[in-house]
């Protein structure tokens, strides 16, 4: 079981099917690669079967959402030929968060209890 959730990680299906919950603002590859290297050299990672699971808690626990939420709202691609403010930067970031924690959210209700070992 193991080996099939870290497929689902390592194929890119776990950030395609984020990025379905998140169409308006699709969330950032990177933030799954952060998290994927936390939990990798967390020493409590094996309480769980489940690099799905481990990665979404990591992401709430560590706040990574509104870190790239604002790593992302601040890059020039987004803006264009457009040179935003502050504010503007933010407002995006808060869209981002906001999507984003979504759908971190509805793909954690997957697990009504906790994937652990027993």
């Amino acid at each position: 079981m193991t080996a099939a959730w870290d497929y689902y990680v390592s194929s890119n299906q776990f950030l395609t099917e984020l990025r379905g919950l998140t169409r308006d603002y699709p969330i950032c590859s990177a933030i799954i690669y952060a998290a994927e290297m936390r939990v990798r050299s967390d020493p409590d990672s094996n309480r769980s079967w489940n690099l799905a699971w481990l990665l979404l808690r990591k992401m709430i626990s560590d706040d990574l959402v509104a870190s790239y939420a604002s790593i992302e709202a601040a890059k020039p691609e987004m803006w264009g030929d457009m040179n935003p403010t502050d504010d503007e930067i933010q407002q995006l970031a808060a869209c981002f968060e906001y999507e984003w924690n979504r759908a971190v959210t509805t793909m954690l209700r997957h697990w009504a209890a906790s994937p652990r070992w027993c």
